[in-house]
């Protein structure tokens, strides 16, 4: 069952990362799920896109509104994925 039937997935942009960070943000405060314990600045959050995103993909879930993000680091051990007709070698 699809709760979200208009949802899509794509590359982030810079422009995505004021969504990003609303969805972020409450993790650093309030959990232990990160190792961040206080919220990036949004210009931190598009610092870390812009740096990242040509080399290890940064995905957002739209649908009327943000819905949700992932990204990888050369941390992560996955064999590779491919986006919107992009090749993205995930094995750092």
């Amino acid at each position: 069952m699809n709760r979200h039937p208009s949802a899509t997935i794509r590359l982030a942009t810079v422009q995505d990362a004021g969504d990003i960070l609303k969805i972020y943000a409450p993790f650093c405060r309030d959990t232990f799920i990160t190792f961040e314990t206080e919220p990036p600045t949004l210009e931190e959050m598009r610092a870390r896109i812009e740096r990242k995103v040509s080399s290890y993909p940064w995905l957002v879930c739209q649908g009327p509104t943000m819905l949700s993000f992932a990204h990888t680091t050369s941390a992560s051990r996955a064999g590779g994925i491919s986006v919107g007709g992009r090749r993205f070698d995930l094995c750092g």
